[in-house]
């Protein structure tokens, strides 16, 4: 189960959503992008040792400063739809992320429903009444 609470500034209300069943097709995506984010953060780790050791190949001082400038932003908007995609609901868009979540925890709120929809599809398939 995957839930989020968005704060609507146009009410002053938190608004709840839950979804119980995760579909298993999702699984894909999810594993897909958190293997191109562990795949970037290996390379990012790579190429940063490299710098400090002064290795670098001209690519690959090219690659560091691609990699260092921040492909922050875009793995937050990837995250976020993937996020809306797995709530299919209306009322769950970029948008009302982006407004309805807290500074503070937003990035670990959307990490924490990635894990726990990873998480529901392997205790579904682990369901007793599977085996």
């Amino acid at each position: 189960m995957i839930k989020i609470d968005l704060y609507d500034e146009k009410t002053g209300d938190t608004l709840h959503f839950e979804k119980t069943h995760v579909e298993f097709g999702m699984f894909k995506k999810i594993a897909k992008f958190n293997k191109e984010m562990s795949l970037q953060e290996a390379k990012s780790n790579l190429l940063k040792q490299k710098f400090d050791q002064n290795i670098l190949t001209t690519a690959e001082e090219a690659e560091y400063l691609e990699v260092m400038s921040g492909s922050e932003i875009e793995d937050i908007e990837r995250m976020e739809t993937l996020i809306v995609e797995l709530f299919n609901n209306p009322k769950v868009t970029t948008k009302t992320l982006e407004s309805g979540l807290d500074l503070s925890k937003g990035i670990e709120t959307l990490q924490k429903i990635l894990n726990d929809a990873m998480g529901g599809i392997k205790a579904d398939a682990d369901h007793p009444a599977k085996k």
